[in-house]
């Protein structure tokens, strides 16, 4: 392998292949290139084929050219390059309604094509030095490993869902993990976490009689809504899961009292706090850019050690 002699880090960056891991990937791509990094970003076969497809479907509206989503910042003089690797699957699968299939693969047989293209592009290019990897992804510290790369995980999420996966044995311990029956006990002993309830909890995939239970209330509030649902949201044997009829009356009432004028009130001045709190955040010299430059001074000095 060559000596890796470079000013500036060039990072392999693999995103986790669903649409709420590959945005925020292709955003935190962009902001490390316009610090000076080398991006060389990796699509599965299959999310670049859904995007060059998506994009010739509204071409006049579509800033990505050919399903490479950092054309236009290219343009901009940004140094991102564009791979693609196969996820272990032929693209004509459908990875949404056999979701429980397509994640297997992803945990068991997606490694050994990541481990394929990383080892290709780290002998054809001794600039890269490191390996920047969606969180989900359970073979990152064995690849960076191999090819001496410094590993950056990066998780999608917010910090309290990292909190609440990390101690998922609290909650499968005291029944609160895909409880149907629990819905008003009080989860107050995961650390760091203020006390919530199951309800709180936000899971990927729901229960048909929780869904059945939110279809029931939307429909009696008398709501205007549009409800947008993933095939598999239940589960991948189940693509038809919402109910026939409409009955239950909790929802409607939570639905109605969220719709009131004094309780909407109420969440959009707290809206307005968090918007706040958020904006001075990212403000020049808040806390989030701080966290960042602190971020990126110690890739470069990992980076440098490798040298």
């Amino acid at each position: 392998m060559a000596d890796r002699k470079t000013e500036k880090p060039h990072a392999i960056f693999i995103p986790f292949p669903l649409q709420g891991h590959l945005i925020p990937s292709v955003l935190l791509a962009v902001k490390l290139a316009s610090r000076g990094f080398t991006i060389t970003f990796i699509n599965t076969e299959s999310i670049h084929h859904s995007i060059t497809k998506s994009s010739s479907e509204s071409a006049a509206n579509c800033s990505y050219h050919d399903g490479d989503v950092f054309a236009e910042a290219r343009k901009s003089g940004l140094d991102i390059r564009y791979a693609t690797v196969s996820d272990g699957l032929p693209l004509v699968f459908d990875r949404s309604l056999n979701h429980d299939q397509y994640m297997e693969c992803l945990f068991h047989v997606f490694s050994a094509h990541v481990d394929e293209i990383v080892g290709n592009l780290v002998k054809c290019d001794a600039s890269i030095n490191c390996l920047i990897a969606d969180s989900f992804h359970v073979w990152p510290v064995m690849i960076s490993k191999k090819y001496k790369l410094v590993n950056i995980s990066f998780w999608t999420e917010p910090a309290l869902v990292l909190n609440l996966y990390y101690h998922m044995d609290l909650l499968k311990k005291n029944g609160h993990y895909d409880s149907l029956d629990k819905h008003e006990d009080v989860i107050d002993y995961i650390p760091g976490v203020e006390s919530i309830k199951p309800s709180d909890l936000i899971y990927a995939h729901t229960s048909k009689h929780d869904l059945t239970e939110i279809a029931y209330g939307l429909l009696q509030s008398r709501v205007s809504f549009v409800w947008a649902l993933r095939p598999d949201i239940v589960s991948s044997n189940d693509t038809n899961a919402l109910p026939l009829g409409f009955e239950d009356q909790e929802v409607t009432k939570k639905i109605k009292g969220l719709m009131r004028e004094d309780k909407s009130s109420e969440l959009r001045k707290e809206i307005t706090m968090v918007k706040t709190t958020l904006q001075d955040a990212l403000a020049v010299g808040g806390s989030s850019q701080r966290n960042f430059d602190r971020f990126i001074s110690e890739v470069k000095v990992k980076t440098n050690k490798m040298k």
